[in-house]
């Protein structure tokens, strides 16, 4: 017998290199995604040998090159491996993933892409009326009674349909003109709509009487802020208290409960009474049990406003909520939590008819969309799992940096589809849409360089931070020490904790680039008796705000989370109402007072810090850019350069692209989630030459440009191997120019949120102000003369009218 030769210990090991192994992994990914995609139609169960098998379901298989999946039809993936040598034709039965499959039918790949196999309610296919037959007998008529029949008396509208400029709503089908009865908003409303809100107001009506749909009574109403969502919201609500479609009919509603933040309660209430008067309607604020169960009581009572901190003590109190026939949900984004105590209880409600208002319908990701729509319309969008299978995972791989072309084609066809299934209960207008009422409005962020007294203590406060994080809490997030840094970039005394009562001027500017330029700003402001609010998350900054007010002489009033709620409206109407002189500034807390009031006595806006919800922001913003308003706007917004302001900033855009992408169909953004890996940028501070934004935006074009060459070069080779017809390659160069998206880099030297900036700010003048001759240019009149030094970078956009706009 043949003895086998001893083992050798090789002499040399080769080392793999694992950037070179991690190229060539993306480059299969790459090279699979381009393979022909085959689908299939299977049914599914787990191998077994049982001798009497049955199917657990139904699924579909989807082959790429060597590689398969099979999904279940809610979209979950049950399994995958590779594939060689097995034979897929309908009718087979193979093994595959511990999963034995029997193929059915082929799925085409535009099938696959919309989705429509699976298993969902979503239909985007308008509803055609039932045709209903008479079959009963009728006795044929002599023209006697032809002619009574006509001389009867048909229903009359209870406005005239017919009168100039009258408003009349879609008719419900089939028709009967002996039965039906047109239903005419009222003309003193009527009469005072925009264009815009007439198509919301209809919109409205059809939803909430389910008009063309299928049982179906919800609707979001999510126009931008300032658009007039409260004027459409009275309108439809008054027209279904008086008027029924079907003659003779009750109204549809009766008792209706409106549930806003406690803060605009009084406003609402101005509004009715505003519109419709104190007599013609009724209207209470619940403030307490018994208030609530004497509205349920008393028939003279048409609607009922509640804040959410209450609503939900109402609802658990037993009270015979069951007569209240429709439920409106002013800022209905708070109920973008599944998981929301106050979402639950109103959830718990028989009410099938159910309105949500909004100016920010997603502010982080789709299941806050998800939330939403499941409250108006519960189940209508399938289970969470379901959708987020099926929509959420592939919308969201198909805008990472280097996404698949299967993953591109995939995602941006379910974005489609459940864009076009939501245009029929979500109605959403920007406000460009007042181009022609409203005057223009200038956006202006200032990237300031930061005083050496804020240099000096953020870098000892992020020294600290890494020295004291140990193995035991780096797994935490340190939200204590964001906090402290955001408020060192507004001013060193925040953290300080020094007495502020004897602050001089000097002392409070030195604390601060912000407050120097404020200082500036706000001279400037009160040479040319202009008004403005100003804007902050902390209620010590707005306490610094109001000494350097009065060190300025500078007539002020505040609303903050400790303002009573009985006095919140009249401070509105008092600072509206006002000369300059009487009252100048209004310092508004953000998450106190950023929502749904009406500031158009003013027309300059200064946001102090950004939000780390950029949505905090456009509602803040949407206090004086708003219906009603007839003079110029700007909106100041202070960044401190290289610090965590400016990382918020960029954060907000990355965190805006998914919102514009699904309810404005802006599919240029990206999507970014944050990660823990980026805590390290979070947490530092190297001072930029002139800001990051600047050196982002500078680094990101060139990458860009540098690799849609390199693709385009790439496509110019092999298409010189496949074709030698040279007007078919110059107009493939074109089509790669032009349908280019950084979405499809693979070998990316960014990260993701490195791209996304670049493609946001689009639209927006950059200004580097330590360009010689910038500071005389013309077209950064609104930063202030003394002030060019305190700024190291501008960014400005202007939103253009076509109404000439009033004084400044």
């Amino acid at each position: 017998m043949k003895r086998r030769a001893p083992f050798k210990i090789p002499s040399t090991i080769h080392k793999t290199n694992p950037s070179a192994n991690a190229i060539a992994s993306k480059q299969t990914e790459l090279e699979q995604s381009e393979k022909p995609l085959r689908v299939f139609s299977i049914l599914w169960r787990k191998i077994t040998f049982k001798k009497h098998k049955t199917w657990e379901g139904d699924g579909i298989l989807v082959i790429q090159g060597n590689q398969c999946s099979i999904h279940n039809l809610d979209g979950e993936r049950l399994g995958g491996s590779s594939i060689r040598g097995i034979d897929f034709s309908i009718g087979s039965v193979v093994r595959v993933s511990g999963k034995e499959i029997s193929l059915e039918n082929t799925i085409t790949e535009e099938e696959y892409f919309k989705g429509s196999f699976l298993n969902t309610t979503v239909s985007i296919e308008p509803v055609k009326p039932e045709k209903k037959l008479n079959t009963a007998f009728v006795m044929p008529l002599s023209k006697e009674g032809q002619e009574k029949l006509h001389k009867k008396k048909l229903p009359v509208a209870r406005h005239d349909p017919n009168a100039p400029d009258a408003l009349v709503m879609e008719r419900m089908q089939p028709w009967d003109e002996m039965r039906n009865v047109d239903v005419v908003i009222d003309p003193r409303l009527a009469k005072i709509l925009q264009p815009h809100q007439k198509e919301g107001v209809s919109f409205l009506y059809n939803c909430l009487m389910s008009i063309g749909r299928h049982n179906s009574y919800g609707a979001i109403l999510a126009d931008e802020m300032g658009l007039g969502k409260t004027l459409q919201t009275i309108t439809v609500l008054w027209t279904l208290l008086k008027q029924n479609p079907i003659a003779n009919a009750a109204p549809p509603l009766k008792k209706i409960m409106i549930v806003s933040p406690v803060t605009l309660l009084q406003n609402w209430k101005n509004e009715f009474i505003k519109w419709l008067g104190t007599e013609r309607i009724h209207v209470m604020i619940a403030k307490s049990t018994v208030e609530f169960k004497e509205f349920i009581g008393n028939v003279s009572y048409s609607v009922v406003l509640v804040g959410y901190e209450k609503v939900r003590s109402f609802l658990q109190d037993n009270i015979d909520c069951d007569k209240i026939d429709l439920v409106v949900c002013d800022e209905g984004h708070r109920l973008k939590s599944m998981n929301s105590q106050t979402g639950i209880a109103l959830q718990k409600l028989k009410t099938k008819r159910r309105l949500l208002l909004t100016g920010t319908p997603i502010q982080n990701d789709l299941m806050e969309f998800y939330a939403m729509v499941n409250f108006i319309m519960p189940g209508v969008l399938g289970s969470q799992t379901s959708f987020r299978s099926q929509y959420e995972l592939p919308i969201l791989r198909s805008r990472l940096v280097n996404a698949s072309t299967k993953n591109v084609l995939l995602g941006n066809a379910r974005l489609e589809r459940l864009a076009r299934y939501a245009s029929t209960f979500v109605l959403r207008r920007k406000i460009d849409v007042l181009s022609e009422t409203l005057p223009p409005r200038t956006d202006v962020t200032i990237f300031l360089k930061p005083s050496r007294s804020q240099e000096l203590l953020y870098e000892e406060h992020l020294d600290k931070f890494w020295k004291d994080r140990t193995l035991e809490n780096e797994k935490t997030f340190p939200l204590s020490t964001l906090t402290e840094l955001n408020c060192l970039c507004n001013s060193t005394r925040l953290i300080q904790h020094q007495e502020n009562t004897d602050l001089s001027l000097n002392d409070l500017i030195a604390s601060s680039s912000k407050f120097e330029f404020l200082k500036s700003l706000l001279l400037e402001f009160k040479n040319s008796q202009l008004k403005c609010v100003i804007v902050s998350q902390f209620t010590e900054t707005l306490n610094l705000i109001e000494i350097l007010l009065k060190h300025l002489l500078i007539t002020h009033c505040r609303l903050d989370g400790s303002t009573p709620t009985n006095t919140r409206q009249s401070l509105v109407d008092q600072f509206n109402c006002s000369t300059y002189e009487h009252l100048s500034v209004f310092l508004l807390s953000n998450k106190s007072g950023g929502a749904g009031l009406n500031l158009v006595g003013a027309n300059r806006l200064i946001l102090f810090e950004p939000s780390w919800n950029p949505a905090y922001d456009l509602q803040a913003l949407g206090r004086i850019y708003r219906y009603g308003q007839n003079r110029s706007v700007l909106i100041y917004t202070l960044l401190s350069t290289g610090m965590l302001d400016e990382q918020i900033y960029i954060r907000q855009h990355t965190k805006t692209g998914l919102s514009n992408a699904f309810m404005d169909s802006d599919t240029s953004t990206l999507k970014y989630k944050f990660q823990m890996k980026d805590m390290k940028n979070l947490f530092s501070y190297h001072k930029p030459k002139t800001c990051l934004m600047h050196e982002l935006i500078t680094k990101t074009a060139s990458v860009l440009t540098e690799n849609n060459s390199k693709r385009i070069n790439h496509c110019k080779n092999e298409d010189m191997n496949d074709s030698t017809n040279n007007n078919v390659l110059e107009n493939k160069e074109d089509e790669y120019k032009k349908e280019w998206r950084p979405a499809r880099l693979l070998n990316e030297n960014l990260s993701e949120n490195t791209l996304e900036p670049i493609v946001l700010l689009e639209g927006w003048n950059h200004y580097n102000l330590s360009d010689e001759g910038v500071h005389s240019s013309k077209e950064i009149k609104w930063i202030p003369k003394d002030s060019m030094h305190l700024c190291a970078y501008v960014l400005a956009k202007t939103l253009k009218s076509t109404k000439s706009s009033g004084s400044e």
